[in-house]
């Protein structure tokens, strides 16, 4: 009887271990899961960041033609004034 109560109790931890080794396989299974999905939620997050960028360059790029134009035109207005006015004193001394 000893026997048999040693043999039923060797079984029992054998499906324990198997039952314990089948549950850390399933963590594991789900830890790759999650991982693979945190990983794929990052690549998402890095492509709306580069797209971001993208845009804000365009942004920088279209600021620097616009602040390009008003610096030409203030340039083109220097000279403007600077001709109107040596016209003017012309004009008005009589040369």
């Amino acid at each position: 009887m000893c026997q048999k109560y040693s043999e039923d109790l060797k079984e029992m931890m054998m499906s324990e271990d198997l039952a314990r080794e089948r549950f850390i396989c399933s963590i594991h299974s789900n830890n790759d899961f999650l991982r693979n999905e945190d990983v794929n939620k990052l690549i998402d997050n890095i492509n709306r960041l580069n797209h971001l960028f993208k845009q804000m360059n365009d942004i920088v790029i279209e600021q620097g033609t616009i602040v390009d134009r008003i610096d030409f035109n203030i340039e083109q207005s220097v000279e403007t004034t600077t001709r109107a006015k040596k016209e003017l004193f012309q004009v008005f001394n009589g040369k």
